[in-house]
């Protein structure tokens, strides 16, 4: 049973065949830190709009925004369903099932921190 190694850095994995990701052995946080989402062979601009069209057309601005406590939770079972043994390849297969998960969280995270961000703007300082 593979464990997560701080969180996943110490699960050595192969990223679409490659061993070494630039002077390093690939692990399974680079997978999910980079590798998945640069498959995306998307511009910074391109993925945004690609994230603000699943955000409309999946209506996650409507979805209430919960507390951190929730997103870690979330986080946590998502990241359990996604563990590789060590020395597997996350390959093409992988790549299909997890993307949508990444795009959904950056695009919850942008949400959320917007949500937090307009809650702090629009609360009053307590009085001194």
């Amino acid at each position: 049973m593979p464990t997560n190694g701080r969180g996943g850095n110490d699960v050595p994995v192969s990223i679409f065949g490659e061993e070494y990701c630039g002077s390093n052995p690939c692990n399974l946080h680079t997978v999910w830190d980079s590798a998945l989402i640069a498959h995306r062979n998307l511009e910074d601009a391109e993925f945004l709009s690609t994230l603000r069209d699943e955000i409309r057309r999946n209506g996650w601005e409507t979805r209430p925004t919960g507390v951190p406590a929730e997103w870690a939770m979330q986080s946590h079972d998502l990241a359990k369903a996604a563990l590789l043994p060590p020395h597997s390849n996350a390959d093409e297969a992988y790549y299909r099932a997890q993307i949508p998960v990444v795009e959904e969280r950056l695009a919850l995270g942008g949400l959320r921190l917007a949500a937090l961000l307009n809650e702090v703007r629009t609360t009053p300082p307590p009085a001194q």
